[in-house]
């Protein structure tokens, strides 16, 4: 075992946690000794937010920077980041006349419902309208952490501006009614705020407020950062990492701990490259560790490894030293810490719930609960602390807003009235209150807050900016799956909760803008109360009412900062306790997202780390980095690829010189420092042809053996080309009213293909389709969800998960990827941001199997400069795989197929070319439908079946069909071999005698010698509508089970059904309605009757065959049943 150097006066946890409360609390804020930057408080103030002038950002002359100077400059660029586009919204809404903002979200009616007590301070929850009706499962608006600022109707932050921060959203019951509780559409949205100032504090429900939220930037991004840096400014000195990162040296030195441990490369690691292998040895010797891992290089496997040989040469310590592991986004972070456990790590992670259900039950809460080491420590003096101040909150605002009217003795006791006036008001021989019994008749119920729903159609997903990603990744979980997480500690309040409402109140005759004046002129005159006219006494209640709540918010702030002291220790004592507990189990690998790692510093700086990783560093902000450098890091290991996505900045002017802000500190150490790095250089995501693509951005990327294997990567069925670039010259539209982009044409063929690939045997879950733009995100995701063959086969699919924006997928990977380009602008070619290079190297290294591009190349090539450097050498790739058709190949019959335009994809079939497919079944028969995809075996072949049954009768039943007899000779069935079955999950039926019969004989006897090719088979939409009538039988869910049938039987029950279809109701309607015509005799109704009846079976015949669908199926039936009702007439 290695002992751990230890100093007498090294700070203990219960030392250190305590120092990284500044600004919560406000610690350090009235410190003299400061510099401004690091007295200035964690919430904006008011003044900041109503100035007219863009706040000064920090020059950058380009001289070497102090430490100091350095952190002051992020500081002030996270500030401004944080709060200029509501400063923006404030101007543009206050200088408009109050004319609502296109750049905001502004909320009417807004008033004070009560306060909420939980650990993390005092919350006010408010109620609002607003003008539109608000879908609050979709909308991202009033995220926690959300920024936002309140005035009144009549100032419009003219000199109003209370600024506050969301504490909670809770849907059920907040934003949304909860008939449980007997809310219906009356009840307003309500949110939960904290004010940014005790001295905001609101507390009066009659007072209205309006709020207003810019509808881009999220402060909860930048605000622990900047606590991070100030308290970095203040406690902690000079850091071994600031040779690199302040001082630009590019000389590599070891990690500390290289010199008592030699971590050594696990077995799981035999199959590195010789890239990892440089790239392991860099991260376990390199106090400043980079390493570049281009797309499918197996940057987090190696990543992986290196943790596990750390956790190894660490476990020599006496004490477990946990490595510290963050991601920029949840699904990173998760796919790390889950790779790590596999491989036996002892994990816990911090933040937000996770996805991924194993990772889940990592969490610190979970081991908080069931460690044996969660003894807490001695807090009781805090918690009664803090329930002493509640008690403190329940009384005054018990005596403000009672179930009825305020107590003579309470105006009395806090000053509003006189003793003289107190007592002309007392009564000993009266039973009911004082103020009851001088009101009299002048009470009424309180109207001050009448709400109004809004009227309007349903907000639409608005993205202002395209290609944004996730605003913070702590958030995500709850917008990309709010229903399922809607309940999660996040986004409500855990603790108590008081009501603030005003039930009764003075009855007044009329209220003009000066009756407050008046009402305190009389009560000023006046000693004896009731010499007060009767009409004036409830004007003067009120005005007694409105001074109390005044007085009572005087006093406010100081219980607010009371309670948060009390709140303020009980954070430190369960930080503490967390770090035992994570000692106590061990714990070698702590997990966050990068908001995270700065939210959480409390706690990870009292673990003591000496190693922090940072995956998907080049996506990350700098500071975010900087401003987690513990003192007891020995090294830190940063691992992301700066030619992919880089780091997301709200503000334009912050992407530019001399701030770029977009530049991560992972992309400025290796392109301006030029601190020594390694690059991976073998890929085993894409085939070769994909990966050439790739190659133009990284020219040293090699294959792996795997990616050129056909068992692994096998390819795309039902073409000969596995990478292509459809060219057309649709332009472009704007979305309204996102201002986004879409390409109608571009995404119909985008689906018609995704269709084609399904039915050639393609898993939607294997097919990806990418874009620039959120609104063709949205386009085609509706495309799919209303295509028929999709929602026949996959009805239940999550197209969301299918189609995503290319900001959204770095680090994920499919078989096959559609790309939608969007741009394509005709007279004057502009392709806006798809320009990006280090967009375009995301969206063209996700395929493994396939690459398929449908875009204007012309448009590309000739926008910019920038456009055309990104996107020429990839054109050049695609040199010999593009054009104006898309060209497919029949893998039956080897014929090619081109499509022009998405109405193309109606006059193919599935096996992609208008051929009869002419394959013979187990008995000889050949089969005479359209070209399918999917083997011969799995149909049910239509053709009269040859067989002589034991009664001596021919079989009246289709070949795919188990034997019966047409003339019910005791229902004998012949055994059918496993060959001759039909595929499982069919329901078989006998054939009745008859014209129904007939009918069937007459289809199933047509050979294949068709004079043209076999026309499209008609949509289901063309089928006539469905009908009730008396022979109409409803069709039981048996009949359109699926289960157990494959993905192929379902393709191959659809082609034969289709045709089915028309030939039955084509012939059956033809010889009906001659017969009716011709009229029928009383002794023919029997025959008839059996007529109809075989008709009946087989429209439930029909169901059978269309059984992989339930809409085509009940469409093909309610077409039968048209027929029945056609003979009943």
């Amino acid at each position: 075992m290695v002992a751990m150097e230890c100093s007498l006066d090294e700070p203990t946890p219960l030392e250190i946690v305590p120092r990284h409360l500044i600004g919560v609390s406000g610690q350090g804020q009235n410190n003299i000794y400061l510099a401004e930057w690091q007295r200035m408080p964690e919430l904006p103030t008011a003044e900041e937010l109503l100035t007219s002038q863009t706040p000064p950002l920090p020059r950058d002359d380009g001289q070497p920077l102090s430490k100091q100077h350095y952190l002051e400059r992020h500081y002030l660029l996270y500030r401004f980041e944080g709060t200029e586009l509501l400063r923006r919204a404030i101007s543009r809404y206050r200088t408009s006349g109050g004319r609502w903002p296109q750049d905001a979200f502004l909320y009417k009616q807004v008033r004070v419902q009560g306060l909420c007590f939980d650990n993390r301070g005092v919350g006010f929850r408010v109620a609002f309208s607003t003008d539109t009706k608000v879908d609050w499962e979709e909308s991202d608006r009033l995220m926690p952490g959300s920024l936002v600022a309140l005035s009144t109707p009549k100032d419009k932050f003219r000199n109003v501006c209370r600024v506050a921060v969301v504490a909670a959203r809770p849907l059920l019951g907040g934003l949304i009614p909860d008939p449980a509780k007997g809310e219906d559409e009356s009840t307003p949205p309500r949110i939960d705020i904290f004010w940014a100032s005790p001295e905001d504090a609101l507390l009066d429900p009659s007072a209205e407020m309006i709020m207003i939220e810019a509808q881009s930037g999220y402060y909860e991004t930048v605000r622990h950062a900047m606590v991070g840096l100030q308290h970095a400014a203040e406690h902690e000195g000079r850091s071994k990492f600031d040779k690199y990162i302040v001082d630009g040296s590019n000389i590599d030195q070891d990690a500390d701990y290289v010199n008592e441990l030699t971590p050594e490369l696990p077995h799981v690691g035999d199959s590195f490259d010789e890239s990892q292998h440089e790239a392991f040895h860099r991260m376990t010797t390199k106090e400043m560790a980079i390493v570049q891992g281009p797309p499918g290089t197996g940057k987090t496997f190696t990543s992986v490894v290196t943790v596990e040989s750390l956790i190894k040469a660490f476990g020599k310590y006496r004490e477990t030293i946990p490595i510290i592991v963050s991601a920029q986004t949840n699904h990173a972070l998760d796919q790390l810490l889950a790779e790590c456990m596999r491989n036996g790590a002892l994990v816990v992670r911090l933040g937000g719930r996770s996805q991924d259900e194993e990772i889940n039950r990592q969490t610190i809460y979970n081991l908080r609960q069931s460690s044996k080491a969660a003894r807490p420590r001695s807090n009781r003096q805090a918690k009664k602390s803090q329930n002493d101040v509640y008690h403190k909150f329940e009384e005054v605002l018990n005596m403000c807003f009672p179930g009825g009217l305020i107590s003579a003795e309470t105006f009395f006791a806090k000053g509003i009235l006189s003793q003289e006036q107190y007592e002309s008001l007392r009564n000993e021989e009266w039973e009911t209150d004082l103020i009851d019994h001088w009101l009299a008749d002048n009470i009424e119920q309180d109207q001050s807050f009448v709400y109004s729903p809004p009227t309007g159609q349903v907000e639409p997903r608005v993205a202002v900016f395209e290609g944004i990603r996730d605003m913070d990744p702590e958030a995500a979980m709850a917008r990309e799956d709010r229903r399922k997480f809607a309940d999660d500690e996040r986004n409500r309040f855990l603790g108590k909760f008081i009501p603030v409402k005003i039930h009764l109140t003075g009855a007044m005759a009329s209220r003009g803008s000066r009756w407050g004046s008046k009402a305190a002129q009389i009560l000023r005159d006046q000693a004896d109360l009731y010499q007060v006219k009767p009409e004036h006494r409830g004007m003067i209640y009120r005005y007694m009412r409105q001074k109390l709540i005044d007085k009572v918010t005087e006093g406010l702030p100081k219980l607010i900062r009371e309670y948060q002291t009390t709140c303020d220790i009980l954070k430190t004592t369960r930080d503490v306790n967390d770090v035992a507990v994570i000692r106590h189990e061990r714990i070698q690998v702590v997990g966050c997202t990068m908001t995270g790692l700065t939210k959480h510093r409390r706690l990870l700086a009292a673990l003591k780390p000496k190693v922090l990783m940072v995956e998907e560093a080049a996506e990350t902000r700098e500071a975010n980095i900087t401003s987690a450098l513990f003192p007891t890091l020995d090294q830190l290991i940063l691992v992301g690829d700066h030619q992919q996505l880089v780091p997301h900045v709200d503000v334009r002017e912050l992407r530019s010189q001399p701030h770029n802000l977009d530049i991560s500190l992972f992309e400025r150490l290796v392109t301006s420092s030029r601190l020594p790095y390694c690059q991976l250089q073998v890929q085993r995501r894409m085939i070769p042809a994909i990966r050439q693509v790739v190659q133009t951005f990284y020219p040293n990327l090699r294959d792996h053996a795997i990616v050129t294997d056909p068992r692994h990567r096998p390819p795309v069925p039902g073409t000969n080309h596995n990478m292509w670039w459809f060219q057309h010259d649709w332009p472009d539209a704007r979305s309204s009213p996102s201002f986004s982009f879409i390409n109608m044409e571009e995404a119909k063929m985008v689906v018609g293909f995704a269709q084609y690939l399904a039915q050639n045997g393609i898993e939607p879950s294997q097919i990806t389709v990418l874009t620039f733009y959120s609104a063709q995100v949205d386009l085609i995701v509706s495309l799919l969800r209303s295509n028929s063959w999709f929602k026949a086969h996959h009805p239940d699919h999550s197209w969301t998960d299918v189609v995503r924006t290319v900001d959204g997928v770095q680090g994920e990977q499919n078989a096959v990827v559609l790309l939608s380009v969007v741009r394509s602008c005709i007279i004057r070619p502009n392709a806006g941001f798809v320009a990006n290079e280090n967009r375009a190297v995301v969206a063209l290294s996700r395929a493994m199997r396939g690459l398929y591009v449908f875009g204007n190349d012309r448009n590309l090539l000739e926008s910019s400069d920038e456009s055309r450097k990104t996107w020429a050498k990839v054109c050049n790739v695609f040199r010999d795989a593009r054009g104006r058709t898309l060209p497919l190949q029949c893998k039956n019959h080897g014929a090619r197929t081109e499509i022009r335009e998405p109405e193309d994809w109606a006059r193919i079939s599935g096996g992609g070319c208008q051929q009869v497919c002419e394959q013979t079944c187990s008995n000889g028969h050949l089969c005479d439908l359209p070209c399918h995809p999917v083997a011969q075996s799995q149909l049910r072949c239509q053709q009269a079946c040859e067989k002589v049954l034991p009664c001596g009768h021919d079989c009246g039943s289709c070949c795919g069909d188990a034997c019966r007899c047409p003339h019910r000779c005791g229902e004998s069935r012949l055994s059918r071999t496993a060959t001759d079955a039909p595929p499982q999950g069919l329901r078989t039926r006998s054939a009745r005698g008859g014209r129904a019969s007939s009918v069937r004989r007459t289809i199933a006897s047509r050979n294949s010698a068709y004079s043209r090719p076999p026309t499209a088979v008609p949509p289901v939409s063309s089928f006539p509508p469905p009908t009730l009538c008396r022979t109409t039988l409803s069709s039981s869910p048996n009949q359109l089970n699926m289960a157990g049938r494959t993905a192929g039987e379902e393709q191959a029950v659809s082609y034969q059904g289709t045709l089915v279809i028309r030939e039955t109701l084509r012939q059956t309607s033809t010889t009906l309605r001659g017969r009716v015509v011709e009229g029928v005799s009383h002794h023919e109704h029997a025959s008839i009757a059996e007529e109809e009846e075989d008709l009946i079976d087989l429209r439930d015949e029909v169901l059978v065959t269309l059984s992989l669908g339930r809409q085509k199926a009940e469409a093909a039936a309610a077409a039968a049943t048209e027929l029945l009702i056609n003979f009943d007439e």
